[in-house]
């Protein structure tokens, strides 16, 4: 399992986005696969 750790600059683009009125569910759909993953290339992409 991996740690996301959010740098500034993505805070940032989350902030822009959230601004816009753009919806972050899409943003969340993608980073927890890569989270959740055990560490193999298998894993993250499904070959």
């Amino acid at each position: 399992m991996y740690k996301i750790f959010y740098t500034n600059r993505m805070k940032k683009d989350v902030k822009r986005v959230k601004k816009r009125g753009k919806d972050i569910s899409k943003l969340i759909e993608v980073l927890n696969p890569l989270a959740t993953a055990t560490g193999t290339h298998a894993d993250i992409f499904g070959k």
